[in-house]
Parts: structure tokens; C-alpha cells; sequence
């Protein structure tokens, strides 16, 4: 799975937003109208940690710029306590916890927007009020995640490669400017490499 260069999103983070959207399934000729009062772009100045209501994550969040994250704690090859980043998200998809946002379910996982990135929150509630009076989010919602597990597939393909051919990958999937977003320890940890071989993806770009 790979992101076209010639891609349709060029507008503002909510007509972008509107563009994927429409991109998933046939939608009523007054989705928009409905959901656009909803919709409210935030550009981060700082790295924003998503809240959780009783444990469970509630929110989405489309990322127009920029990229985004989640995390759970764990333990480090030696024993010791430490945060590993478990799923990146890059521009143009949406983050969520499928599980919290839809059943409701408590996590450990965090969720986090990175430093410098734009992105369009979705609440659980807004879905709820959405779906009042547009009866295609149900499947709307089943398109996007199908999206999100066809992403998480060419990751874990991507996982089973070796040498360049990985970090090529990592690319296509990800695009180059993860490089900024993230510590390079983290992305080693993530990608299940070591700081040294990760350290070559710029020198292939």
C-alpha cells in the first residue's frame, strides 16, 4: 500500500478531511452540511497527548500534517521500564483506538499528535449525534477501518523485509519526514532495527 504523488488533498485540513471521507463510501447529499460544523482543525505547538475518559480513548483524529503516534509501556531488552511506540500514523489517515472509540474498551495505550502537526479531533459523542441523522456512518466507519487494518498489513509485510528493501519501505509507507517527527531511538524500536542501521534511510533518499 503506497500513497499516490498525485494526491486529491489540497485544500484546507477540513475539505481534505471531506475529500478521504467521500474517497471511502457514498455519502448523503447532506453529509457535509452535518458533519462540517463538527470539524475543527488544531495546528500543535507542542506534542499533544490525547485524554481518556475512565481509561478509554474517545477521540479520533484525522491527521492533515504531520503524524501520529501510540504508545504503551513495557519493558526494555534488560528488564527496564520503558514506552514503546506501538503504531505511527502519517498524513492523511486517521488515528484511533478502534476498540475505546467503538466499544468502548479501557487501554493502556496512549495516543499522541506530534509537535508541528495538524490535525481534526472526532469524538465519540460527535459520531453518536452524526449518526442521528446519517444513517451511512456505521459504514463509513467499517471503510475507514478496513483502511487502518489494510495499513497495519503492508506494515507488518513491510516488517518481514531486510536491509534497504526495509527502509524503502518504511518510506513509501511512512514517508521521509517521519525522520523529523520522531528520536531515532524510537523509530529503531518501532521498526525493529538497530540506531545504526536506521540511521542509513536518509543516506537512500
Amino acid at each position: 500500500m503506497t500513497k499516490s504523488n498525485l494526491s486529491p488533498y489540497t485544500g484546507t485540513p477540513v475539505e481534505n478531511l471531506l475529500t478521504y471521507l467521500h474517497s471511502k463510501c457514498k455519502l448523503s447529499d447532506t453529509f457535509d452540511s452535518s458533519i462540517i460544523p463538527m470539524l475543527e482543525s488544531t495546528k500543535h505547538d507542542k506534542l499533544y497527548r490525547s485524554a481518556k475518559t475512565d481509561g478509554v480513548l474517545l477521540t479520533a483524529y484525522w491527521i492533515d500534517e504531520g503524524y501520529s503516534y501510540m504508545t504503551e509501556a513495557g519493558l526494555d531488552r534488560e528488564g527496564l521500564p520503558v514506552t514503546h511506540v506501538t503504531d505511527i500514523f502519517p498524513p492523511k489517515m486517521i488515528m484511533l483506538h478502534s476498540d475505546g472509540f467503538f466499544n468502548g474498551k479501557a487501554t493502556k495505550a496512549d495516543m499522541f499528535v506530534a509537535k508541528g502537526a495538524v490535525s481534526i479531533p472526532f469524538t465519540r459523542e460527535a459520531f453518536d449525534v452524526l449518526g442521528l441523522t446519517e444513517t451511512g456512518v456505521d459504514k463509513l466507519a467499517t471503510c475507514i477501518l478496513a483502511e487502518n487494518s489494510d495499513f497495519m498489513m503492508a506494515k507488518l509485510n513491510m516488517m518481514k523485509l531486510r536491509g534497504d528493501a526495509k527502509l524503502r519501505a518504511l518510506v513509501e509507507l511512512y514517508g521521509i519526514g517521519v525522520m523529523q517527527y520522531f528520536a531515532q531511538k524510537q523509530l529503531a524500536d518501532f521498526f525493529g532495527m538497530t540506531e545504526v542501521h536506521f540511521s542509513n534511510v536518509p543516506k537512500l533518499f
